[in-house]
C-alpha cells in the first residue's frame, strides 16, 4: 500500500511488481485481495485500456496516516542515540544495495 500511496493513481500492479522484485501474480492477488476489503481502487488507464491504475480508498488513506504515526515514533526509538551522520549513510547505503539487488533481478529475468 505504501508504493500506491507515493504514486496514487498512477501506479499498476505491474509496476509494484517490478519495483518490490515480486512476480505480477503474486502481487494482482494482494491486490486484488486489498479491492475486495476497501482498501484499493482500480481504475482504467485512459491511454492504455489494459492497465489499471491503482489508488487508496479513504479508509485506506487514514489507516496509512496511523501506520506513519506508529512508524515514526519506531524510528526515533530504534535510531536513538546513534549520530544522524550513520543513520543516513547506513540510509544510502541500503539505498544502493537495494538498487543493486533490483538491477540483477531484471538480469535474470
Amino acid at each position: 500500500m505504501k508504493a500506491v500511496r507515493l504514486n496514487d493513481g498512477t501506479i499498476s500492479a505491474k509496476e509494484i511488481a517490478e519495483s518490490l522484485c515480486f512476480d505480477r501474480v503474486t502481487i494482482s492477488d494482494i491486490v486484488n485481495r486489498l479491492v475486495k476489503k476497501g482498501f484499493l481502487k482500480k481504475t482504467q488507464d485512459e491511454q492504455d485500456r489494459r492497465r489499471y491504475n491503482l489508488s487508496l480508498t479513504d479508509e485506506a488513506h487514514n489507516m496509512c496516516q496511523s501506520v506513519l504515526c506508529i512508524e515514526k515514533r519506531f524510528e526515533d526509538e530504534l535510531f536513538e542515540g546513534i549520530p544522524q551522520k550513520d543513520i543516513d549513510d547506513y540510509i544510502k547505503t541500503t539505498s544502493i544495495l537495494l538498487d543493486k539487488l533490483r538491477e540483477m533481478n531484471r538480469r535474470t529475468k
